[in-house]
C-alpha cells in the first residue's frame, strides 16, 4: 500500500512505511490504477514521486511515471536503475523541437552541433560521390532513434539534475516547488521558436 506521508509503495501486510517509518493505513488505492493517478502526498513532502511530478506536470502520472520506472519505486538515486529504453512518439517525430518543447536546450543544441559534424565527417571519409542516399537515410534514422528510443532516458537524467540542483539551492519545500515549476514543465515558444533556430544551424 502506498504511504499518505511520502508516497512509497509498501507491502500490502506492512504496519510501518519502510521509507519514512509512519505508521501504514489500509487506502483504497489498488494496485492496478496505481499509475493513473498519484498517491496521497503531504504538501511538504520532498518524495522524488512529489519532485519530478512538480517538475515534468500533468504527464507524469499516467505516462513518464511508468516510462521511467516500470513498476519500480521512484527515486532520483541513478543508481536503484531506472528504464533506460523506452519509446516517446513526440520525440520520435519531432526530434530536438520535442527536447527544447521539453526544456532540454543543452540536449537540442548538443545534437544539432554533433549530428550534422558527423554527417560532414562521413562525407569527407566517403568522397562527396560516394555518400549515397542510403547514408542521408542513416543519418535521419540516428536522429530518430536517439529522440525516439532515448528521449524518455534524456528527459528523466534532466529532470534528476535539475531537481537536485534546485534542492541543493533550498531546503524551503514552497520554493523548491515553485522553483521546479517555473523551470520544468513545457514551452511551446521555446519548442517552435528554438527549434526553429536550430534548423537554420543545421542548414
Amino acid at each position: 500500500m502506498f504511504c499518505s506521508n511520502c508516497g512509497h509503495n509498501n507491502q500490502s501486510n506492512s504496519n510501518f512505511c519502510t521509507e519514512c517509518g509512519k505508521g501504514l493505513i489500509e487506502n483504497t488505492l489498488s494496485t492496478s490504477n496505481q499509475y493513473a493517478s498519484p498517491p496521497p502526498l503531504n504538501s511538504q513532502t520532498n518524495s522524488a514521486d512529489d519532485l519530478l511530478n512538480t517538475f515534468v506536470g500533468d504527464k507524469y502520472y499516467g505516462y513518464y511515471r511508468e516510462k521511467w520506472f516500470k513498476g519500480r519505486t521512484p527515486s532520483l538515486d541513478k543508481k536503484k536503475g531506472f528504464e533506460i529504453y523506452s519509446f516517446n512518439l513526440a520525440g520520435f517525430f519531432l526530434g530536438f523541437v520535442w527536447l527544447c518543447y521539453r526544456k532540454m536546450y543543452g540536449m537540442a543544441f548538443l545534437l544539432a552541433a554533433l549530428l550534422p559534424a558527423f554527417d560532414i565527417t562521413m562525407m569527407h571519409v566517403k568522397g562527396f560521390e560516394g555518400y549515397s542516399s542510403f547514408d542521408n537515410l542513416l543519418y535521419g534514422l540516428l536522429w530518430l532513434f536517439l529522440t525516439g528510443f532515448l528521449g524518455n532516458y534524456f528527459y528523466l537524467t534532466h529532470s534528476i539534475k535539475k531537481i537536485n540542483k534546485i534542492k541543493i539551492l533550498s531546503s524551503d519545500p514552497n520554493i523548491i516547488k515553485q522553483q521546479l515549476s517555473a523551470q520544468g514543465g513545457t514551452s511551446l515558444a521555446g519548442g517552435l521558436g528554438i527549434g526553429f533556430l536550430i534548423t537554420l544551424m543545421i542548414i
